[in-house]
């Protein structure tokens, strides 16, 4: 087989039409990183300017979602945090979820 056969080979199998719509089975430690990804990206979502830019990031999250049967407990709360003249956001109990709450109002004397 010569290199130009072999790549229309390749281009013929990444064609999209070729998936059959299964889910792919992974790991427990592997499912809650997409878990983790899928909720950065709907996170991603809420600072889009644009509408589109916007619905474009949550069809990949529930593509991604869909794939491999990842179910979101519930919606991602997000913070913002202004740090200088930067503003940051970032879930609200850390991105594995395992940060301890920060205390509402004044910290205790």
């Amino acid at each position: 087989m010569n290199d130009e056969e072999e790549y229309e080979n390749e281009e013929e199998s990444e064609d999209a039409s070729d998936f059959d719509g299964g889910v792919y089975v992974v790991d427990d430690d592997t499912a809650r990183l997409l878990e983790v990804v899928i909720g950065m990206i709907h996170m991603l979502a809420t600072t889009q300017m644009e509408e589109t830019s916007r619905e474009n990031c949550h069809i990949i999250a529930d593509e991604l979602a869909e794939r491999f049967a990842i179910t979101l407990a519930g919606d991602i709360e997000v913070e913002e945090i202004i740090h200088g003249d930067e503003v940051l956001y970032k879930p609200r109990g850390g991105v594995m979820g395992d940060d301890a709450p920060e205390a509402e109002g004044p910290a205790p004397e």
